[in-house]
């Protein structure tokens, strides 16, 4: 796992909301989770002529998913100061309220970082 994906999961563990890499197949609020967060990895590799990879650039957002009102806002607020606190820089965008959920949902965009090595098919978070 990358030092940074550790961070990210102690920052997420701390926050105290249910998480998960990837989204989530199903409604976790069905299960009667007040708020939840998709953790999306975007990865992109480059690599040079000779097909050496050069780096690997991963874009994360995060998307917190939550019942609105003013405690959520709260709640927003407090994610976005344990991520700085992580060391984290981040961009939060403007909740939107999704019907189809029965949820708002808010963006985190992640700054992208950058690891290299070799491409080895296998799955960098573990």
């Amino acid at each position: 796992m990358r030092t940074d994906c550790k961070a990210l999961a102690a920052a997420l563990d701390g926050f105290g909301a249910l998480w998960r890499w990837g989204d989530f197949y199903g409604n976790p609020a069905c299960d009667g989770a007040a708020e939840y967060i998709a953790v999306l990895d975007e990865p992109s590799f480059d690599g040079s002529d000779d097909g050496e990879l050069t780096c690997c650039r991963h874009s994360v957002a995060l998307e917190l998913y939550d019942n609105g009102g003013r405690a959520a806002e709260a709640r927003r607020r407090e994610l976005s100061r344990l991520l700085a606190a992580s060391g984290f820089k981040h961009k939060r965008a403007g909740s939107v309220h999704i019907p189809s959920e029965r949820k708002h949902m808010t963006a985190y965009y992640l700054n992208g970082w950058i690891e290299e090595g070799e491409a080895d098919g296998r799955d960098h978070r573990d």
